[in-house]
């Protein structure tokens, strides 16, 4: 079951960057389903019948199934842990992005305004002496 979604969902999810816009706004709605999915396949792997007998083979088997639990754990465990190093790289990225494309922007404003207090400068030290 794991595998499955894993193959089918989280693989195409952590292999590009995405929802860009919804980091820099906060949301992280794709992310908060990614999560709550992981959730409902630890609960769906980690259901299985109990016995309340304590001998025999039965005991074996629940010794068995311990042990495959915390491997299936320790695996989900690990891959929540990329869930969140995706996020977290997604959101810099983001960032980044925002930054570069902001350069776009402020770097000829930027020399704008110094062509402006040039400008600014000359005409007021031409008036400066009239005055």
């Amino acid at each position: 079951v794991l595998q499955q979604w894993y193959d089918a969902e989280l693989k195409t999810w952590i292999a590009d960057p995405h929802d860009q816009r919804h980091h820099l706004l906060g949301r992280h709605t794709r992310q908060q389903y990614l999560v709550n999915k992981l959730d409902s396949c630890t609960r769906l792997l980690l259901s299985a019948p109990r016995s309340n007998e304590g001998s025999g083979p039965q005991c074996e088997e629940e010794r068995l199934l311990q042990e495959k639990n915390e491997q299936v754990l320790k695996h989900i465990k690990m891959i929540e842990t990329a869930l969140f190093k995706k996020l977290s790289l997604d959101q810099k990225q983001a960032y980044f992005s925002l930054l570069k494309y902001w350069l776009f922007f402020h770097i000829p404003a930027a020399y704008g305004m110094m062509l402006l207090a040039t400008l600014h400068l000359v005409t007021a030290t031409a008036f400066l002496n009239r005055v």
